[in-house]
């Protein structure tokens, strides 16, 4: 009996996590080789205040990025659900997350990650 109970707690918990990690980086599946290629991919509303200050900033730095409107594509909608949704934007930056507008964070990723400065959706 403890046997079958913890075996059953152990696939349970492995369920779990691979349920959390499917939802997590579909994401990457969909976008393939995007993700992680010194590329800043932004996820917006045509009508939040943060998504225009974020579409600003990186502008202002010369940063090519994808843009995708999560109101009018229901394909960028499930890949912003998948990635955690619940609030815009998300910025993906290189191989790194990025909820809300954080632009000192921002910055820093791209300095880090050294994205490419280049001429917008090129």
């Amino acid at each position: 009996m403890k046997k079958e109970l913890l075996f059953s707690l152990w696939c349970l918990l492995f369920s779990a996590i691979a349920v959390f990690s499917y939802h997590k980086y579909i994401g990457a599946l969909i976008f393939g080789p995007s993700i992680g290629d010194k590329k800043v991919i932004i996820f917006v509303t045509s009508w939040c205040p943060y998504c225009k200050k974020l579409k600003r900033q990186l502008d202002s730095l010369g940063v090519a990025y994808e843009e995708h409107d999560i109101e009018s594509s229901k394909k960028s909608y499930f890949i912003y659900y998948s990635l955690g949704g619940g609030g815009v934007p998300i910025s993906i930056v290189g191989d790194k997350v990025i909820y809300g507008y954080q632009p000192d964070f921002i910055q820093s990723e791209i300095n880090t990650q050294k994205i490419l400065t280049a001429i917008k959706n090129q």
